[in-house]
């Protein structure tokens, strides 16, 4: 907690300190999808590995988060931020088997794997062209640190019946801190002499497996869309 209040009274001292208004403050939301590429060590067999693919599933994510902006050039911005990412994957809807079938039990389930963590991305900007409405790439790195990893299991009877439970996995040995690689390409609109509104395709993924030894191993990504403002 003092780590995120310190990054906090950063962005917000860097805002305040640019007094030639050169430095400028923004805020984004991204709405998204999320899953994950799975990857083997080797000594998992490939039939394996397959079945596990085969039954995760995207699901639906968010994350937000407050910058600073700073210009380096007339082409060239640099953008460091604070926030919250809700990521993950999900199973596939699977007809649930059992032994002996008995009065109450489920016939379908479905689990949401949910990463929930702090963000703190650093991108570089380039404007493609100098207009006031313009079309930019971004890119950089975006390091993540740790926050819960929520099991949801959302279970449907034969009555009609559907129940939810959640769980905190904390044994599964993931990570602490992550990073992503995040690109997107966007539009920037000036609304007025002191606000900007930008729309942002953006890709992250996980640089590392999200385990730190697990053989089948696993890198979150997100296909989203940044939605946010700029004030000077």
């Amino acid at each position: 907690m003092k780590n995120i209040l310190l990054c906090l009274s950063l962005l917000y001292s860097l805002a305040a300190f640019g007094q030639d208004n050169k430095f400028k403050f923004g805020v984004l939301i991204n709405p998204n999808l999320s899953g994950n590429f799975l990857s083997n060590d080797g000594s998992v067999p490939s039939v394996v590995s397959n079945l596990f693919d085969d039954l995760e599933d995207q699901t639906l994510g968010y994350y937000g988060y407050l910058f600073t902006q700073y210009p380096i050039n007339s082409r060239f911005k640099i953008q460091a931020g604070i926030g919250y990412s809700n990521s993950g994957y999900a199973g596939k809807k699977k007809k649930v088997e059992f032994g002996q079938s008995e009065p109450g039990q489920p016939e379908y389930a479905r689990f949401f794997y949910k990463h929930h963590d702090i963000m703190l991305p650093v991108l570089l900007r380039y404007n493609i062209s100098r207009r006031p409405n313009k079309f930019y790439l971004i890119g950089g790195v975006t390091p993540q640190i740790k926050i819960s990893r929520i099991t949801t299991a959302k279970l449907w009877y034969p009555s009609g019946e559907i129940t939810t439970s959640k769980s905190d996995d904390n044994g599964t040995g993931f990570r602490k801190v992550n990073a992503n690689g995040t690109i997107g390409i966007g539009y920037d609109m000036k609304l007025s002499g002191k606000l900007n509104l930008f729309v942002q395709p953006t890709f992250d993924c996980n640089l590392l497996g999200t385990s730190r030894s697990a053989s089948l191993n696993r890198r979150i990504y997100t296909i989203g869309l940044n939605l946010g403002l700029i004030f000077a």
